[in-house]
């Protein structure tokens, strides 16, 4: 009985620690929430992020049970629904804190950036399956470089460069460690840091003059940098440190937290969520959503090596990295480590677009695990494209 309820438990360990995270952004929602500036109860932003986090629940259920061929082969019209609200964002959206991002559905916004990126990670195991035949390789190729291009732009016009980077890196890393060399991957390595280098470039000095959009990246890479203490996004960090200094070693309790309540620590429930759980609970429930996301991002990239299928492994290793980046780009903002980039940090957060589609996202990697849809000499999963590129290296070093 005890070894049934163990093999449950690591079978279903993502989607536990998952539902875990979940739970302990949902309290910390409501300890820093829950009273207005005029002290009155305030359970709105909880009740909408409990909404979602059901709406989310049930999405993972419906397409974990979905065979991952179906969704694969559904993939191409999901990537046309995703560009075409993009479009509409930039055109019918709401502007608010100085970006285009949602678009009112009702009563509720609907972010389709979050949506790409579940969207993306199917279809781009959708493409490079099918890149396997020689005969078609090249025009997969070029709808997979127009495919990220276009969306890129698209999410780069909002502007939230945060979301362009946690889809555009994946898209690079997942594609290129199926198919790259050791000497490829030391070369692609060395030409995204020199992409990199050059994009912080042009923001620093040519950005007010063409893209004066983007001028909030070079005051938050000016802020960081330089250390110019009277932005905004400064004083958000200076404030973080003080609620993480404030919590000491086990915190000073739910719902007491001075930089949460009295409002000095601004996008508490959002972008620096952890700070609040270091005040709310201390180093020591610090540290314990720590070793909840190491053990989740550990089994999800383990999860990842045992896909059989070339497109389900692909797709799922898009979503492993895509999920990784998010939680330690957060994490590097909170602790001082990085620009403020305006992500979410994964479960945790307040943001019901955020959380069903890392829920979605979730289903699908869960859905490429159940079932074998077809094998081939050239689609054997990940543990083969990994032990491949690894022997790659090995000779490449030697």
């Amino acid at each position: 009985m005890l070894r049934k309820v163990f093999a449950f438990f690591d079978e279903n360990f993502t989607f536990i620690a998952s539902l875990l995270l979940s739970v302990i952004g949902l309290i910390t929602i409501l300890g820093v929430t829950y009273k207005t500036a005029t002290g009155e109860a305030n359970y709105l932003f909880f009740t909408k992020q409990a909404m979602y986090l059901l709406i989310g629940i049930v999405a993972f259920f419906l397409i974990s049970s979905t065979k991952f061929d179906a969704l694969e082969n559904l993939s191409p019209v999901l990537a046309l629904f995703v560009i075409f609200f993009l479009f509409l964002v930039l055109v019918f959206g709401e502007i608010i804190y100085g970006s285009k991002r949602w678009i009112s559905v009702g009563p509720f916004p609907f972010q389709p950036s979050e949506y790409a990126k579940p969207v993306s990670a199917l279809f781009l195991g959708f493409l490079e399956s099918r890149m396997q035949k020689p005969e078609k390789k090249f025009i997969y190729q070029v709808i997979l470089v127009f495919y990220i291009f276009l969306i890129s732009f698209l999410i780069f016009l909002e502007p939230d460069l945060g979301t362009m980077t946690v889809i555009v890196v994946p898209f690079f890393l997942s594609f290129f460690f199926s198919r790259a060399k050791g000497k490829d991957l030391l070369k692609i390595s060395l030409f995204m840091i020199f992409l990199g280098l050059l994009f912080v470039l042009f923001v620093f000095f040519f950005s007010e003059k063409y893209f004066p959009f983007l001028s909030y990246i070079r005051i938050r890479m000016s802020d960081f940098f330089l250390g110019i203490t009277r932005n905004e996004p400064h004083y958000n960090v200076k404030q973080g440190f003080r609620a993480i200094k404030s919590g000491g070693f086990f915190g000073i309790g739910l719902g007491f937290a001075e930089g949460s309540l009295l409002k000095f620590l601004p996008s508490k429930h959002t972008d620096f969520i952890l700070a609040v759980i270091f005040e709310f609970f201390g180093f020591v429930g610090a540290a314990i959503v720590f070793l909840l996301y190491f053990l989740f991002l550990n089994k999800l990239f383990l999860i990842v090596k045992s896909v059989e299928i070339r497109s389900g492994a692909i797709a799922s290793l898009f979503i492993s990295i895509y999920i990784t980046l998010q939680t330690l780009i957060n994490i590097g903002v909170n602790l001082g480590l990085l620009p403020v980039t305006g992500i979410t940090l994964p479960f945790l957060s307040y943001g019901g677009n955020s959380l069903v589609s890392l829920f979605i996202s979730l289903g699908i990697v869960s859905s490429a695990t159940k079932k074998k849809i077809y094998q081939t000499k050239n689609l054997d999963g990940l543990a083969k494209i990994i032990d491949e590129v690894g022997q790659e290296n090995l000779d490449f070093m030697e």
